[in-house]
């Protein structure tokens, strides 16, 4: 898909909502909004689910959390 979207020149993002369990891994990933929709949702769904953060070690309360994936072309 994404090599599609490159050759026709179709940029675009996508937002997602995530939490993180204790251990800083990403879990729980939805597609908030997207543009054009559903071309760069499985790209950027994988890339997230590939992301670490830092050990909080926090209340734990769950807590959603946002990232805006731009895809353009340069």
């Amino acid at each position: 898909m994404l090599r599609r979207a490159r050759t026709k020149g179709i940029e675009g993002f996508v937002e997602l909502a995530f939490s993180l369990d204790r251990q800083g891994h990403v879990v729980d990933i939805e597609v908030v909004d997207s543009l054009p929709e559903g071309i760069f949702d499985q790209a950027a769904t994988r890339a997230l689910q590939k992301w670490k953060f830092a050990e909080s070690g926090g209340s734990g309360k769950p807590q959603r959390l946002l990232q805006k994936f731009d895809f353009t072309l340069e």
